[in-house]
């Protein structure tokens, strides 16, 4: 039997109770479509797509890259598909649009899982929310393997708080205080809050998860993560929903999942909670700051693949298509930011 953590059973049960005592429909597949990645208009039928998608790789990835992940399936092979978003499940579903026909079979193991399963050799390519962390590549080293990792998009590392929370920006020293345990309270950063909702919660990710590394490698650099175990949340959506019922809570997560996957996100219109993203030294995180580098945290998305591929191999034809114009342009139509095509040889 699938166990449900405490939070998201609660959410599901709010969301019956709500629709029940007001008469609202649930949410219709057809709404749900509006809102999800949608689907790209069919690319130009071209002797190299053909090629991929008569021996589409294996692809893996970060949570938060799924629906890219699915998309490009969809373009290359040529299949319309629309994707639920389900407010049962953490992240959503691809369909045909067609009855009978396939979509190939796209996995996401998480950051950490999808590097090691390439290292394994089970899997061909992997979409990553950041570079391989040191045990990863101890892991490569130790299979006598290389790994080749070109960026893809772009996104960024973000901080939430709850909504009544006033702030709007911290600084990267103010958040780094605050996750190595010195600054403990809101009030020392100048925030009023209720007497019962000043001591900060500064809830955090597990090591070896996409958004820990970048927490440490953007933000804390040197500087010890504090021990509490007990803050430590092993999933994006887990860590979300933390601070959705905390009004004292602070997380972090990547921009891409809390706008585009998180379940919280997609269904804020029917619940009475949410997530506030705070700016970081003055600069809101968006599209925008990330195109431009406003945003001090913005991170390159990667494409990852196993140094010992053919060059002729159907996986380094897709990674190349993804850098180019076409691709890239597959590749904004998901949300993310775009990296701009490479420049032919």
């Amino acid at each position: 039997m699938k166990r449900i953590p405490l939070v998201a059973g609660l959410i599901s049960l709010v969301l019956l109770v709500a629709f029940s005592l007001t008469g609202a429909a649930s949410p219709s597949a057809a709404h749900l479509q509006v809102t999800a990645t949608p689907s790209p208009t069919p690319l130009p039928r071209t002797p190299l797509l053909d090629a991929i998608a008569a021996d589409y790789p294996r692809v893996d990835g970060s949570t938060s890259t799924y629906p890219m992940q699915i998309l490009i399936a969809c373009a290359v092979t040529g299949r319309g598909c629309w994707v639920d978003y389900s407010e049962w499940e953490p992240t959503p579903t691809v369909w045909p649009d067609v009855e009978g026909q396939s979509v190939p079979d796209i996995v996401h193991s998480g950051t950490h899982g999808a590097y090691m399963r390439l290292i394994a050799g089970d899997a061909d390519l992997i979409l990553v929310a950041r570079e391989p962390s040191e045990s990863e590549r101890e892991a490569a080293t130790g299979a006598r393997l290389s790994l080749d990792v070109r960026p893809v998009a772009l996104d960024g590392l973000v901080f939430i708080v709850h909504p009544e929370n006033p702030v709007e920006s911290l600084t990267l020293d103010q958040i780094r205080d605050i996750y190595t345990g010195r600054t403990t309270n809101w009030r020392k950063l100048g925030v009023r809050m209720p007497p019962d909702a000043e001591a900060i919660t500064a809830y955090h990710r597990e090591p070896d998860s996409g958004s820990r590394e970048l927490m440490d490698k953007l933000v804390m650099v040197e500087a010890p993560m504090i021990k509490a175990d007990e803050l430590m949340m092993f999933t994006m959506n887990g860590l979300i929903e933390a601070v959705a019922f905390d009004p004292s809570g602070i997380g972090y997560s990547v921009y891409y999942y809390v706008t585009h996957v998180s379940p919280l996100a997609r269904w804020s219109a029917y619940l009475p909670w949410s997530v506030k993203l705070v700016a970081v030294d003055g600069v809101a995180p968006s599209p925008e700051t990330f195109r431009d580098g406003a945003y001090p945290l913005t991170e390159p998305v990667y494409i990852v693949t196993r140094g010992d591929q053919a060059a002729d191999s159907t996986t380094l034809l897709l990674r190349d298509w993804l850098l180019t114009a076409e691709g890239q342009r597959v590749v904004e139509l998901s949300g993310y930011v775009g990296v701009g095509a490479d420049e032919p040889e």
